[in-house]
């Protein structure tokens, strides 16, 4: 039995009030449409049978977090981990190859004696300087259009979870990347990459976040 317009504007009114990110709002509008039109066929009133649906979702709008993705300090409601994990999953393992391959490629130059005379130390520094101006930049920005908007959504939630990757990128930008013999300071190359590498992803996370609320507009 199909719902009336009115009983529809019911399940969005309480859906809008009750989770606000927006690009998952349609899904789970149709999910308790479905649900209640199935309750409908067994004879149960509109009114029982949206009660019965909204207990059930009450449940998927609790907070939550994901530690090994995202951390302790970023919770979402169940959904939009659920969803942000598979949306994530990816790109994440690919931060801990180039982090920990990373490691461990240049642990294995300190088996090599190296260093470099300064002026290459110079130009690389500068470059390496210019690099990651550029990423802090882009990353900020980025992080600050989000954390100043008010539209929620999964890239959103994803975009905020990196928060403290600027450490990844402030670091190596004040401590430089040689030591005082001229060799690397290993480390802060891996987070120079790692900074660099997040701050190219959240640009993907952006374009998806905006194409959401594309999306979101045009459905309303």
């Amino acid at each position: 039995m199909e719902l009336t317009e009115n009983q529809v504007q019911q399940v969005k009114s309480y859906v809008i009030k009750n989770f606000n990110y927006i690009d998952l709002q349609m899904e789970v509008i149709d999910h308790i449409i479905s649900d209640i039109e199935t309750r409908l066929s067994n004879q149960i009133s509109f009114e029982k049978a949206l009660k019965l649906a909204t207990l059930k979702w009450n449940k998927f709008f609790e907070k939550d977090y994901l530690l090994f993705y995202f951390g302790s300090m970023y919770s979402a409601p169940k959904m939009v981990l659920q969803k942000a994990k598979a949306t994530y999953k990816l790109y994440y393992f690919w931060f801990l190859a180039i982090y920990f391959i990373g490691i461990l490629g240049l642990v294995g130059l300190k088996e090599i004696n190296y260093s470099f005379n300064i002026e290459f130390k110079e130009t690389v520094t500068l470059a390496f300087r210019l690099a990651l101006a550029i990423a802090v930049i882009n990353f900020n920005y980025i992080l600050f259009k989000i954390w100043l908007s008010k539209v929620k959504t999964v890239y959103s939630f994803i975009i905020k979870s990196h928060t403290l990757m600027n450490f990844f990128v402030i670091i190596p930008f004040i401590d430089g990347f040689f030591k005082v013999d001229g060799s690397l300071i290993n480390i802060n190359i891996v987070f120079m990459m790692v900074g660099i590498y997040f701050s190219v992803i959240d640009v993907v996370f952006y374009k998806k976040h905006l194409q959401a609320i594309k999306t979101h507009l045009q459905w309303n």
